[in-house]
């Protein structure tokens, strides 16, 4: 199989791994028998589009920080993408919340095993329609997912992934391995912030 760009952001429910695919079309479906529609927007994500969202709203010293501890751990790939990431964000002016706790590797995204979607009102997405997210949390549970509503310190009402807790590997280093096997790092430049 080849391998995916690091930059991939996919809407494609097809790209999620069957058995998790399968459960959030029925969520999609429960929740229309419910007068709630969802709408999927980030499906399977690559690492340098996780490591954008992970940038946003954190200041340059807490960026370069964080990609000095991965030089230090050897995780040249999750330090690339990083790198990367802090050097484009950091030529816009930002006042951005923090998007995501979760570094290049950890997010279940990376892997077809989770998915963001949104209520959509008359065919604009609403973000703020608490009771229709409430439906959508309650349905992902009742099919044994974990929903980001549950989430501890990051609320995510628009996330939700297969009933895994915790990171995808034990250590960075063996992040940092899964994402170089999976994603393709050929056309990343080394950058400095």
């Amino acid at each position: 199989m080849p391998k995916l760009p690091v930059d991939l952001n996919s809407r494609d429910i097809d790209l999620l791994i069957p058995e998790f695919r399968e459960k959030v079309l029925q969520v999609i479906s429960a929740c229309a028998k419910r007068k709630v529609k969802l709408v999927p927007y980030s499906t399977l994500r690559g690492p340098l589009t996780q490591a954008q969202f992970w940038c946003e709203g954190r200041s340059k010293q807490q960026i370069l920080d964080v990609i000095e501890h991965f030089r230090q751990l050897s995780c040249p790939n999750i330090q690339k993408v990083l790198s990367l990431a802090g050097a484009q964000i950091k030529k816009k002016p930002t006042n951005s919340a923090i998007k995501t706790k979760s570094i290049p590797g950890e997010s279940w995204h990376h892997y077809g095993e989770a998915v963001d979607m949104y209520v959509e009102v008359k065919g604009k997405p609403d973000w703020h329609n608490l009771p229709a997210y409430a439906i959508y949390t309650e349905e992902a549970e009742r099919l044994g997912l974990t929903s980001g509503a549950r989430f501890k310190g990051f609320i995510e009402p628009v996330h939700i992934q297969l009933s895994r807790l915790g990171k995808p590997a034990k250590s960075f280093y063996e992040l940092d391995r899964l994402l170089g096997e999976k994603f393709s790092y050929d056309f990343i430049p080394t950058v400095s912030i």
